[in-house]
C-alpha cells in the first residue's frame, strides 16, 4: 500500500464518508423509514464512481489465487438455491407467465425426436423458440426427464450454474475475491430473482453461455469459444446480440492494440467470430428449404423479431415484460454504486475488457430505449454485478476492515430483501386452475382450446394439449383487436356463435377465476355447452354442428364428474 499522507487520509475520509451516508440510507430503506423512490441512486453512483476511480487509483489489482477462500463459493450457491426454492414450498405450479409456452415447446421437441428440430413447427414457434435450449431439453428427455414437473427444479439448477459462471468470469477478469463477491450478490439480486420468477429460461441459459464465452475469450481458447458462442445464438437472440457486440468491440480494441494487421491472434479472432456467426445462423436454416426460401424465412424471422421488439405489435394483447429502466436503480441499489465504481476504475486503468463492454452496451440499449430494452436490464444487471465484485475488491484492498464491514452490511441487506420478495412470491395461477385446464387435454383431438384473456394464454397452450386461440398471440388467432373487443363486450350468443364459426372446429373455451369482467350470457346459446362451472372456473364447449364424436362422450362425462369432485 502507498504510504499514507495527509492528502491520502483526506481522500480516505471523503470516500468512507460517502459510503457511510449511503449505508445510513440503505438502513433507512430496509426498516421502511423512507422510500427508495425518493432518491436518484444512478446519479449518486456516477458521482461515487468518479470519486472512487480517483482515490483508488493506486490499489494493487494483481490476481492472486488463494486456496483458502475457494470454499466461499458455496455461500452464493446455498443462497441462490434457498431463495429460489422458497416459492416451491408446498407449491408445484411453475412461477411466472411463460411456463406454459415452455411446456408446449419442450414437448413439441420431444415428440419430434429423432429429428433435432421438428419440421412442422408453426411460424410463431420458429420466432419464439430458438432451438438451442430445446435441443438441451431433448437430450435431458433421453436421460429420463420426461415430465415438465421436473423443470421447476431444473430451472433452479441452471440458475445456480450462472453462479459458477459469474464466479469464473469475475475471477478471470478481476480476482478470485471479486468473482466470489459478484456471485454472492448475483444469488441475492432482486433483478435476477425477477428473471427467475418470470421463468425466463432462455435468458438464464444464454447468460450462462455468454459468461462462459467471455471466459474463453480471456483464455483465447478458440474451439470452445466457437461452440459456446454458436449456442448463445441458438438459444436466445437478444443475448447473442450483446455477445456479438462485445466480441466486435473487443476485436476492434485488439486491432488498435496491434500495429500488425497480420497478427496471428487478430486472424484467429476474426475467423472465430465468422465461425460463431455462421454456426448460429445455421440453427435457423431448416435443411429441407431451398436457398431462396431459406433467405426469405430468415429475413422474415429477423424482421418479425425486430418489429415486435420495437413495439410494432403493441396493439396485440399479451407478451412478457420486465421492470422499466427507471426502476432498475431501486432493485439494484445495494451494489449499484460499487458496480459503477468498478466500471470507472477499469476505465481509468484503461482495462477495456469484455465485462466493461458488456455493461456499456447493455446500458446504452436500456437507457436509450432502443428496442426490447426492458429485457436487457437482466443483461445490464449481470455486468453491474461483475463490476461490483471488482469495485468491492478494490475497496477492500484499499482499506480491508471498513471495506469488509461495508460488504457484509450490504450483502445482508440485499439478502433480507430477496428473502422477503421470495417468501411473497406466488404462481400466476393456482393448482386448481392448472388441473382444470389439463382436463381439456385428450378430448376431441380435432378441436381447439381458447382463452379470452392474455393472462391465461401460455397456460392454456401448454396444459390443454390443443392448438390455442388467444388474444393477439399464436398463429391460430384469426381475429384482430377490434373483433376481440366486439367479442368481449357482446352479450349476444348468436353474434358470438357467428364469430366463432370462422374456426370450423369444436372449441373448448376456458374462463378462469381471474376473469371477472366478462358477461357470460354470450355462452348461453344452443351452440354452447357448459362442462365446468366450479369456484369461478368455467369451461364451455362451442360447436354449432352439435356433433359429439362417440369416442369423446365418455371423456366429456368424466370431465363433468372430475370438475364436480364426485
Amino acid at each position: 500500500m502507498v504510504e499514507e499522507t495527509k492528502y491520502s487520509r483526506l481522500e480516505k475520509i471523503i470516500l468512507f464518508a460517502l459510503l457511510f451516508l449511503f449505508l445510513i440510507l440503505v438502513f433507512s430503506i430496509i426498516v421502511r423509514f423512507v422510500s427508495p423512490r425518493l432518491f436518484q441512486f444512478e446519479y449518486f453512483a456516477i458521482f461515487f464512481g468518479v470519486v472512487s476511480a480517483i482515490i483508488l487509483r493506486d490499489v494493487d489489482d494483481r490476481i492472486k489465487k488463494r486456496k483458502n477462500i475457494c470454499l466461499l463459493i458455496l455461500m452464493p450457491i446455498i443462497l441462490a438455491i434457498t431463495i429460489r426454492a422458497i416459492p416451491y414450498i408446498d407449491n408445484s405450479v411453475p412461477l411466472g407467465y411463460d411456463p406454459g409456452i415452455y411446456k408446449y415447446e419442450i414437448e413439441r421437441y420431444w415428440k419430434g425426436l429423432p429429428e433435432i428440430i421438428p419440421p412442422d413447427l408453426e411460424n410463431w414457434d420458429r420466432q419464439w423458440s430458438p432451438p438451442g435450449l430445446f435441443i438441451i431439453t431433448s437430450i435431458l428427455h433421453l436421460y429420463g426427464f420426461n415430465s415438465f414437473d421436473h423443470y421447476n427444479f431444473l430451472f433452479i439448477f441452471f440458475d445456480v450454474l450462472v453462479v459458477f459462471a459469474i464466479y469464473a468470469a469475475g475471477k478471470r477478469y478481476f480476482s478470485q475475491e471479486a468473482g466470489i463477491i459478484a456471485a454472492l450478490f448475483y444469488s441475492v439480486s432482486l433483478v435476477q430473482f425477477g428473471a427467475f420468477y418470470m421463468f425466463y429460461f432462455k435468458n438464464v441459459m444464454a447468460i450462462f453461455l455468454a459468461l462462459i464465452a467471455i471466459y474463453f475469450i480471456k483464455l483465447r481458447n478458440y474451439l470452445p469459444l466457437v461452440v459456446t458462442g454458436a449456442m448463445i445464438g441458438a438459444t436466445h437472440r437478444p443475448t447473442f446480440l450483446i455477445f456479438g457486440l462485445i466480441y466486435l468491440f473487443y476485436f476492434i480494441k485488439d486491432i488498435l492494440k496491434y500495429s500488425d494487421v497480420h497478427n496471428k491472434d487478430l486472424i484467429k479472432n476474426f475467423v472465430t467470430g465468422c465461425l460463431i456467426l455462421a454456426l448460429a445462423i445455421a440453427f435457423y436454416i431448416p435443411a429441407h428449404l431451398q436457398a431462396f426460401s431459406v433467405l426469405k424465412n430468415i429475413m422474415g424471422s429477423v424482421s418479425g423479431t425486430v418489429l415486435a421488439s420495437a413495439g410494432e405489435t403493441s396493439g396485440k394483447v399479451g407478451g412478457g415484460s420486465f421492470i422499466p429502466p427507471e426502476s432498475y436503480q431501486y432493485s439494484s441499489f445495494f451494489y449499484l454504486i460499487l458496480g459503477v465504481s468498478g466500471a470507472f476504475i477499469s476505465l481509468k486503468r484503461r482495462d477495456i475488457n469484455p465485462v466493461l463492454i458488456w455493461g456499456i452496451v447493455s446500458a446504452i440499449i436500456v437507457y436509450s430505449k432502443m428496442f426490447f430494452f426492458n429485457r436487457f436490464i437482466i443483461h445490464l444487471d449481470v455486468a453491474i454485478l461483475l463490476l461490483a465484485g471488482a469495485g468491492f475488491y478494490y475497496l477492500i484492498k484499499y482499506s480491508k476492515t471498513p471495506g469488509l464491514l461495508i460488504l457484509v452490511f450490504l450483502l445482508a441487506a440485499s439478502s433480507y430483501a430477496s428473502f422477503e420478495v421470495s417468501s411473497d412470491s406466488e404462481p400466476w395461477i393456482d393448482k386448481e386452475e392448472v388441473h382444470h385446464i389439463s382436463l381439456i387435454s385428450g378430448i376431441e383431438e380435432d378441436s381447439y382450446a381458447m382463452t379470452i384473456d392474455a393472462i391465461y394464454s401460455p397456460w392454456v397452450l401448454g396444459y390443454s394439449g390443443k392448438p390455442t386461440i388467444a388474444p393477439g398471440v399464436f398463429e391460430w388467432d384469426k381475429w384482430n383487436y377490434s373483433e376481440w373487443k366486439r367479442f368481449w363486450n357482446s352479450s349476444d350468443s348468436n353474434e358470438v356463435s357467428e364469430m366463432l364459426k370462422i374456426y370450423g372446429k369444436p372449441i373448448y373455451i376456458y374462463v378462469g377465476e381471474k376473469i371477472q369482467y366478462l358477461d357470460n350470457g354470450k355462452f348461453n346459446g344452443s351452440c354452447f355447452t357448459s362442462y365446468v362451472n366450479r369456484d369461478g372456473i368455467k369451461i364451455y364447449r362451442f360447436d354449432c354442428k352439435n356433433v359429439l364424436y362417440k369416442s369423446s362422450e365418455e371423456r366429456l362425462s368424466n370431465l363433468e364428474i372430475d370438475s364436480n369432485g364426485n
